[in-house]
């Protein structure tokens, strides 16, 4: 912008030209009037008499669906007894030793020590095994959905 004094009078549509101008425009768009908004006269409303509207005057275009029901949901321990099992072990064998560490003069024997490596072990080539092969393949016979979503 032009270096001006202080005591000179700057009008805002001076303000907005120069702003304009040093942003690359030409002088006919720093001059020309704002666009005018023809939504709300278009539709007979006036932008003065129109209250505005807010969150709460929101209404749904169509009725709700009465008659859906939604699937019942599977039990939540109706899972696989292999999984199950798989994951108590895996979680559990490393709290089991946590435990027996911390506990003073607790001795454990190389068998049980090896054999409780042996099933966190096992558990955890189990659960890698019940892990899907690809992405498509579908364990539940009853999934008519595949790998897609329900809606």
């Amino acid at each position: 912008m032009p270096d001006r004094s202080p005591d000179e009078p700057h009008s805002e549509e001076q303000q907005w030209r120069d702003i304009v101008l040093e942003l690359g425009g030409s002088d006919t768009q720093a001059t020309a009037p704002a666009p005018v908004d023809r939504t709300a006269h278009q539709h007979g409303e006036t932008s003065t008499t129109a209250t505005p509207r807010g969150p709460r005057d929101y209404t749904l275009a169509e009725e709700p669906d009465d008659d859906f029901v939604p699937a019942t949901p599977r039990p939540i321990f109706s899972g696989s007894p292999r999984a199950v099992l798989s994951w108590v072990t895996v979680i559990g064998i490393p709290l089991i030793f946590f435990a027996l560490w911390v506990l003073p003069g607790v001795q454990l024997s190389w068998w049980f020590t090896t054999g409780l490596w042996l099933a966190w072990f096992g558990a955890a080539v189990s659960l890698f095994y019940l892990l899907p092969r690809d992405r498509y393949s579908r364990r539940d016979s009853d999934d008519d959905y595949g790998s897609g979503a329900r809606v």
